[in-house]
Order: C-alpha cells, then sequence, then structure tokens
C-alpha cells in the first residue's frame, strides 16, 4: 500500500468571513485523513481572486459575507470553474436558500449548526460525485 502524501490530499478553498469560524473549519477538516485546506479567504473578492489562481477540489461557501455576497461568489466561481463542486456553509434554514443555490450550481448545502454531524460526509459526498442537499428537496 503506498502510503498518503500532502500531494494526494483533496485541496480545499474555505470561504468565510468569520475568521474563528474557518479555525473550526480547518479543524474539523484536519481530522481526515484525505483532505488539506490549503487556501482561506474572508470575503467575496478575496476568494474569486485565490479562486482563479489556484487549483481546488472543493470550495466550502459562507452566504453572508462583505464585498460580495456568497450567491454573487458562488455565481463568479460557476462561470470561472464550472466543474469546482461548492458546499454551502449557512446559517440560514435550508427553505431560505438551499433551492436558489442548487439552480446556481452548488454540490451541497449544510447549515453551521449542523457541521459537526454533517460537513465531513457532505464533503466526502461531493467529492465523490454526489449532491448533498435537504432530502426534502432533492425529492
Amino acid at each position: 500500500m503506498i502510503p498518503l502524501n500532502e500531494n494526494s490530499k483533496k485541496r480545499i478553498l474555505i470561504i468565510d468571513d468569520n475568521k474563528a469560524f474557518r479555525e473550526i473549519l480547518k479543524r474539523f477538516i484536519s481530522e481526515t485523513s484525505n483532505m488539506n485546506v490549503t487556501a482561506e479567504a474572508g470575503d467575496g473578492d478575496e476568494a474569486l481572486h485565490i479562486a482563479s489562481k489556484n487549483d481546488f477540489d472543493i470550495v466550502t461557501l459562507d452566504i453572508a459575507m462583505p464585498n460580495r455576497d456568497g450567491l454573487d461568489v458562488l455565481n463568479e466561481l460557476k462561470s470561472m470553474k464550472p466543474y469546482l463542486p461548492v458546499l454551502i456553509l449557512s446559517m440560514f434554514p435550508e427553505e431560505y436558500y438551499e433551492l436558489s443555490v442548487m439552480n446556481d450550481g452548488a454540490d451541497g448545502y449544510v447549515r453551521k449548526d449542523n457541521m459537526a454531524d454533517h460537513l465531513i460526509e457532505a464533503i466526502q459526498r461531493i467529492l465523490n460525485g454526489g449532491k448533498y442537499f435537504n432530502v426534502s428537496l432533492t425529492e
């Protein structure tokens, strides 16, 4: 068996205006053997700049941010890199934004208050080509 090295880990870009929350996300993700947070951004403009210059396997994206909100960033990301998977992490209940972000090309939606139970599962499913949305919406 070939040992897992840093280059074989999935590269993740975290986009969230809350630095403390980004640190929590990095801690969750660092506990997995196959993922690595390789960049982070605190606002939409910074996020789009970083995404345009680097390759990532998946992006986690907040909706409420300064400069450009997450919905605008999602549309720009999907225009720039249509096959880049995006997982929305938000405090807003699913019924407010989940259908909209799904239609805009997001690959999943996890509420921040449910993150401990769903984050890693959502990322893994998306990295394996699936989607991660509320069951009632996907049915």
